[in-house]
């Protein structure tokens, strides 16, 4: 396992060489598609410690944490050549139950916060890929906004077909390992990641510890309206995750 948890750690980018763009590399969200495309494109490989987060302008693709999560503890076995493990173990319920219990095994199945820390997630624009959110389309765009794009330029990134997705077997453990039920500790590990999904996609988050917040603020004196209304600006300033410091 490599179980490296450090907002630090130099992840892989790519750099607009012509502007202030900069592709932040989030594995199992169309990384193979994009990192194809940006090579393509003439972006320079760096990695996050190049990064002026004050200054560039970061950008990068997500999906339904949980999914990535799991999908991620997948791919850690194919990433170390030990896809034979889940062959010899496909029969065993309680082996994916308890690699569903993992918290991550390596940056595949890691979350977000765990990448980068609050404060540098906050300054990235982020697409996902699991909506009807066009999310090749969206990149143009956002790449129009920064630097003119060329008729050749955008043909590139048209006419790029996605060729690592997932069939045959490791299919069958992706799908194997989706259909169990997250324990808590998995819920509140993707907290983080669950309220930035749902914010990027315009879905309403409620923290699992919200009704028991609401009723610390009635206890201090506020209305039902008045707490529901401090609890949701906490929620969509990601401030609720120091609920449980107080």
């Amino acid at each position: 396992m490599n179980l490296v948890t450090n907002s630090e750690t130099p992840w892989l980018c790519f750099k607009d060489p012509m502007s202030k763009l900069v592709y932040w590399v989030h594995s199992k969200c169309a990384c193979s598609f994009y990192k194809r495309i940006f090579k393509h494109l003439g972006w320079t490989e760096t990695n996050t410690t190049d990064i002026d987060w004050d200054n560039d302008v970061i950008f990068s693709y997500m999906r339904d944490p949980l999914v990535k999560h799991r999908v991620g503890i997948i791919e850690w076995f194919y990433f170390n050549n030990c896809e034979y493990l889940l062959k010899d173990n496909f029969g065993s319920e309680q082996f994916f139950v308890l690699l569903s219990q993992a918290t991550y095994l390596d940056w595949h199945s890691m979350s977000i916060l765990d990448h980068l820390g609050k404060e540098k997630v906050s300054k990235i624009i982020w697409f996902p890929i699991d909506t009807e959110i066009n999310h090749v389309g969206e990149t143009i765009k956002l790449i129009e906004q920064h630097r003119p794009v060329p008729a050749e330029y955008k043909k590139i990134i048209l006419e790029e077909k996605p060729y690592h997705t997932s069939g045959g077997f490791k299919k069958l453990c992706n799908e194997k390992i989706l259909k169990i039920q997250p324990t808590p500790m998995i819920i509140k590990s993707l907290e983080y990641d669950r309220w930035l999904y749902d914010t990027v996609t315009k879905k309403n988050f409620e923290p699992a510890n919200y009704p028991q917040r609401i009723e610390f603020l009635k206890s201090r004196g506020l209305t039902q309206e008045e707490a529901e209304q401090q609890a949701d600006n906490d929620v969509h300033t990601g401030e609720y995750l120091n609920w449980d410091k107080e």
